[in-house]
């Protein structure tokens, strides 16, 4: 297949960077972006609409340095530029772009195994790998215009991912893809009410009985009495 043909149209360059810089996710040592091209035919294919979600890879003739270009035309918003309400609405639709590549994956699988097709069983993983991205900032928002049904041209906002297929770190590749776009739920701000200080209660003295006294000085009033009685 002419896949330079295919892809001789595209938009703006989004991002270059070498290949080296992060870790290629892959299947039995093939990696996703070596299949960038068959993996981008196989979406325009099956499903156009996804396809778009995926920057344009090319290589130098070395293969150490890409060029990632938006397939779209339109003015690029850089996710760190986006709006937050730009951004919720693209993460709406990046999920919805990783559950259906998703599900694509596990039919191209479990059809594999039912045929004994080793080829299209790897070539289902490697689908399954491709919504994996460095970071959020390899995340491009593309303002773009197309014609809707009526005719008429209307603007909207295109996803695109860049360097996918790779991750920054080891253990990003058992992480669910674009793990880095939920917000981050903040820390809850310190109270700003005034604490008041409880009243340290009084303390309490111990109890002291006071020592018996004979019976005869509890009543030593009574003595004279007596003897003035003893007198009679």
């Amino acid at each position: 297949m002419n896949y330079k043909g295919m892809f001789s149209m595209h938009g703006a360059l989004l991002r270059t960077g070498k290949s080296d810089e992060f870790i290629a996710v892959g299947e039995t040592g093939q990696p996703v972006y070596k299949a960038a091209l068959q993996l981008i035919a196989a979406l325009t294919r099956k499903s156009p609409s996804l396809v778009n979600f995926l920057a344009v890879p090319k290589s130098n003739e070395q293969g150490s340095v890409i060029d990632w270009y938006s397939p779209v035309q339109g003015d690029v918003v850089p996710w760190s530029s986006a709006t937050e309400a730009e951004r919720e609405v693209a993460r709406a639709q990046l999920n919805h772009f990783k559950t259906a590549i998703a599900e694509m994956s596990s039919t191209l699988v479990q059809a594999g195994n039912k045929g004994g097709q080793s080829d299209q069983i790897i070539f289902g993983k490697l689908l399954g790998l491709v919504p994996h991205a460095p970071a959020d900032d390899y995340v491009y928002l593309i303002e773009a215009t197309r014609i809707n049904a009526q005719g008429e041209a209307e603007r909207y906002t295109q996803p695109i991912l860049t360097f996918w297929g790779f991750v920054q770190n080891e253990g990003d590749r058992h992480r669910d893809p674009l793990y880095f776009l939920t917000p981050r739920v903040a820390a809850p701000a310190p109270s700003s009410l005034p604490i008041t200080p409880v009243p340290e209660a009084p303390a309490v003295l111990p109890f002291v009985a006071e020592p018996a006294r004979p019976w005869w000085r509890r009543f030593w009033w009574l003595l004279p009495l007596l003897l003035i009685l003893a007198l009679l």
